[in-house]
């Protein structure tokens, strides 16, 4: 019995992935549970931005170098947030020192990032030159009003 030929298979191959590719496609549009697949929230039930979650995906600190446990910085350092759906970017860190959690419970306010309108889903806010915090971490609102927090980035100081 002759074997299939390559090209035969590779039709195949793609016929069946066209075929489920359609099938998830028809089923998210029409905004049923997508049973036995993962993959996040069901997008095709969404019907604007505004009901799509708010995520953090990245924080960074450039440029900065790490010292052990820290991330030092110098002057004209920016610290840079990724998201996706955000209307506002809050860093806040815990200053070092004894008594600092008391004084500030929820955390001392750095500032507020400005999105970048060249970069989508970018913010970012130029570090003052006097941060020296046990701890730094975004509190974001989402374009349903809800604040999400990032993880904590760990200590950041600023050096001369």
């Amino acid at each position: 019995m002759a074997q299939p030929s390559k090209k035969l298979l590779t039709g195949i191959a793609i016929a069946v992935v066209l075929v489920i590719g359609g099938f998830i496609f028809v089923n998210r549009q029409a905004g049923e549970p997508m049973d036995g697949l993962t993959g996040g929230f069901d997008v095709g039930s969404a019907t604007t931005t505004e009901e799509l979650p708010g995520s953090i995906t990245s924080v960074t600190i450039e440029p900065s170098r790490q010292e052990g446990p820290w991330t030092l910085y110098k002057k004209g350092a920016v610290l840079r947030v990724r998201g996706e759906n955000l209307s506002k970017v809050v860093v806040k860190a815990m200053p070092t020192g004894s008594g600092a959690a008391e004084e500030y419970p929820d955390g001392l306010v750095i500032g507020e990032a400005t999105s970048l309108s060249s970069q989508r889903g970018v913010w970012a806010l130029p570090l003052p030159d006097s941060i020296m915090a046990t701890s730094l971490w975004i509190e974001a609102t989402d374009l349903n009003g809800k604040v999400v927090k990032s993880e904590d980035f760990g200590n950041v100081g600023y050096e001369e």
